[in-house]
């Protein structure tokens, strides 16, 4: 939860930086690694990393 809502709010900042396209790339490919990578974690803390990170891609 505390990735999307940290997306959400920045998923305008990248958009107005780096344009429309590249912040949606942006936050796709990031989706779609750190999405992936809870399946690979060692630790509940990893996890717990990399579904923060997938959830900042959601926002």
């Amino acid at each position: 939860m505390a990735g999307m809502m940290t997306g959400a709010l920045l998923s305008s900042l990248i958009s107005d930086n780096f344009g429309r396209t590249r912040g949606f790339l942006f936050v796709t490919f990031g989706m779609g690694i750190f999405g992936s990578l809870p399946s690979l974690s060692v630790s509940p803390i990893m996890y717990a990393v990399a579904r923060f990170f997938a959830g900042f891609g959601m926002g």
